[in-house]
């Protein structure tokens, strides 16, 4: 009985081989990429008819990994997890339950001597079986695959990058492959704005990628802008190696920033004459193909194009506004004003008709403000001479006030008075000159006090000149 057994353990890869049915599978992806000197994670999992009482009967399983070929005698085990034993391999480790059916497994430190087929094989006590049906290609390569960029809208990926009204929000996506999860690689934008939100997500085929996503508010600058994603990757000898992705180019749908209207010839013109307005705008996305040009405070519409010539008549003076029309918005320019020459010149004469007819009647007013006290000085200037050299002058006496004579009833009183010649102004040079030659007399009249009676007057009485000179 034990011969029998034996030989049944002998025989049984060949004939194992026969025992996997349409109840037997295994799941792998068709293609994996590696990055040499990193791992690479092959999910798997698989099916057996009877598995659970298999799995009781026999109490353990092991899970087995041939390379190039399905036969166990005659290719290389890589992985036997009977006896946890590793070929050509620095190390494998199943990470699945294989109690559970899952086989996922990583092969680490990689390299190209590694790209080759390879097949999974389960072993229990009474059931042993290679899935030769199904297989994974390993390829092996100094460099990675390149990330993938595409526009996101709600999370879905579209193949190609649609156009983008300036202000929406835009979501770019970058998908890189993970093939080693325990070193994820890192993704980095070439647009520096906008926030960026990363995770690992896990494909259909069991293998996992890194999802970056990079969220702004679209603008006239993006307009054109190249983007594109980098991922960088970790060797186990901490060595980096980096993919960039294809470019895509941004396209921003914007209307036009600056609108202005302008005239020629510019200034009034004579009524009659042509006159051509031209609209011109700052640059949009799609150019701007409409104009429509506006007349007066009511922005009444009196022509499209971006030009527009007419004559110009009285009636037609005023503001002028053109619109520039955009599937993204318009935009009104500022006015122009339209005047007629011979209004326009009627109006400056008469004003400054009024401007120089208002500074001659103050010029003439000055002037004879100059005349008058021109024609008065003199007189002011003799009346204070009279005032300085004469002795009786009195600073107290009333203008025109004569001075009282002596009565005859009293004796005339001899009356002194001082004369303060420096507190005098002096004359013109010219007067002075002449003055200097003359004698100037100041009368005095003093009557002596005596015991004469009133009546006594005539030679009595003395005249006393006093002379100056100065």
């Amino acid at each position: 009985m034990i011969f029998l057994k034996t030989l049944f353990l002998l025989n049984l890869p060949s004939l194992g081989v026969g025992e996997i049915g349409p109840s037997h599978s295994v799941s792998l992806p068709g293609n994996l990429q590696a990055l040499g000197g990193s791992c690479v994670l092959i999910p798997c999992t698989f099916n057996i008819s009877g598995f659970e009482s298999k799995l009781n009967t026999s109490g353990s399983i092991y899970g087995l990994w041939l390379k190039g070929g399905y036969s166990f005698n005659n290719d290389p085990v890589v992985f036997n997890g009977t006896n946890n034993t590793t070929m050509l391999f620095e190390r494998i480790e199943i990470l699945g339950n294989l109690r559970l059916k899952n086989c996922t497994t990583v092969f680490y430190n990689v390299n190209q001597n590694h790209t080759d087929k390879y097949f999974f094989r389960t072993e229990m006590k009474d059931f042993r079986a290679t899935f030769i049906e199904t297989s994974f290609q390993l390829t092996v390569a100094d460099a990675v695959a390149s990330p993938n960029v595409s526009k996101v809208s709600e999370m879905l990926e579209v193949s190609e990058m649609s156009e983008v009204s300036e202000g929406s929000s835009v979501n770019l996506s970058c998908t890189a492959a993970v093939p080693c999860p325990s070193q994820p690689p890192t993704i980095t934008w070439s647009l520096p704005t906008g926030n960026v939100h990363t995770q690992i997500r896990d494909e259909e085929d069991g293998t996992k990628s890194l999802l970056s996503c990079l969220t702004f508010t679209a603008s006239r600058s993006h307009h054109g802008r190249e983007i594109s994603c980098m991922a960088s990757y970790l060797r186990q000898n901490q060595s980096t190696v980096a993919a960039n992705s294809t470019v895509q180019i941004l396209r921003v749908l914007f209307s036009p920033e600056d609108v202005a209207a302008s005239v020629s010839p510019s200034g009034p013109v004579p009524e009659g004459s042509s006159v051509t307005l031209t609209c011109n705008s700052s640059e949009a996305n799609p150019p701007v193909q409409n104009y429509t040009w506006l007349r007066g405070e009511q922005h009444t519409p009196i022509g499209s194009g971006q030009t527009l010539t007419f004559n110009l008549s009285s009636s037609e003076e005023g503001l002028y506004y053109c619109r520039a029309e955009h599937p993204q918005g318009g935009k009104k320019s500022a006015a122009v004003t339209l005047t007629i020459k011979g209004l326009d010149q009627m109006e400056s004469v008469l004003i400054i008709g009024a401007a120089g007819g208002s500074l001659a009647v103050l010029l003439l007013a000055v002037l004879i403000i100059c005349v008058i006290r021109w024609n008065k000085s003199p007189i002011t200037q003799e009346q204070n001479s009279e005032c300085e050299t004469s002795a009786t002058c009195d600073e107290n006496r009333p203008a025109g006030a004569n001075r009282p004579e002596p009565s005859e009833e009293q004796p005339e009183e001899i009356h002194y008075g001082e004369i303060v010649f420096s507190s005098m102004k002096l004359r013109d040079t010219s007067e002075k000159t002449e003055q200097e030659q003359e004698t100037e007399y100041a009368e005095v009249n003093q009557s002596g006090r005596d015991t004469q009676t009133s009546d006594q007057t005539g030679p009595d009485n003395e005249e006393l000149y006093a002379q100056v000179r100065k």
